[in-house]
């Protein structure tokens, strides 16, 4: 997305795409989304990927990524300077994620017209461990619930790092799922979850960069069966896969899941 609104991003088979140079926008304010935004770069093999899968393999569900509006706004401006206006330029801020806002409510809709079965929405920059949660609170939540509501498949919101602080702010928004890192307790999650009376479900959390990438397929399958155990909705890795992870650690991680539920049954 970022490299649909002019942003020069730089990518290798070895490490995640990086953001080499910002959007070249000389006043933030003015910040608009550009003509046929969800055709550009690679969106549009996005969306004709989708289609491809969907019609080849039907029953397989579709999971779709998209970043959340703060997330965005800080790819195309710079974060350091994103998190400095909250404190500054508060209006232009307010600005900002609108436009970001509508254009990911925009591409949302064309990945469900695709075909997508779910639709996930990291949103890494939102997270404490960079802003306060009542930053979080009064830039983002609003931003992320009218996303959700405009979503027409199901939804996750994947929150990065240390999400304690803003737990029930993420479970009072109408995402279908809430998926949390290592660094959340699930059964405290579920606690929680059942004080709101929410029916977003927990997903999560095996360690993405030190158990699935570091650690042997014994260690694996013993960390998914105590996660499955504490009362995780969804088993899944408590963020993206880390380049290099072995091949047998994500074998071993889906055999634990069908092993803890044959033994359970």
């Amino acid at each position: 997305e970022a490299e649909a609104f002019g942003c020069k991003i730089s990518s290798n088979s070895h490490s995640p795409p990086s953001i080499i140079e910002k959007a070249p926008i000389e006043y933030p304010e003015n910040l608009d989304i550009p003509s046929d935004y969800t055709n550009k770069k690679r969106l549009a093999v996005i969306s004709e990927s989708i289609e491809l899968i969907k019609n080849e393999y039907p029953e397989v569900p579709v999971i779709v990524g998209l970043v959340g509006p703060f997330t965005l706004a800080g790819h195309i401006i710079g974060i350091e300077k994103l998190v400095k206006m909250l404190n500054t330029e508060s209006f232009t801020v307010e600005t900002i994620l609108d436009v970001v806002l509508d254009a990911q409510i925009e591409l949302a809709k064309t990945y469900t017209n695709a075909g997508a079965d779910v639709i996930c929405i990291p949103d890494g920059s939102a997270s404490p461990d960079l802003i306060q949660p009542e930053y979080f609170r009064e830039y983002e939540k609003e931003a992320l619930n009218e996303l959700a509501k405009n979503i027409k498949c199901q939804s996750i919101i994947h929150m990065c790092g240390q999400s304690r602080p803003i737990l029930e702010d993420l479970l009072e928004i109408n995402f279908n799922g809430l998926s949390i890192e290592e660094s959340i307790n699930t059964g405290e999650a579920r606690m929680v979850k059942e004080d709101l009376s929410s029916d977003t479900v927990i997903i999560g959390n095996i360690s993405s960069t030190q158990t699935l990438l570091n650690k042997t397929t014994n260690e694996v399958k013993e960390e998914v069966k105590e996660i499955l155990k504490h009362g995780t909705d969804i088993l899944a890795p408590s963020c993206g896969i880390a380049p290099k992870t072995p091949l047998e650690n994500i074998k071993a991680f889906v055999e634990a899941r069908n092993e803890y539920y044959l033994e359970k049954n």
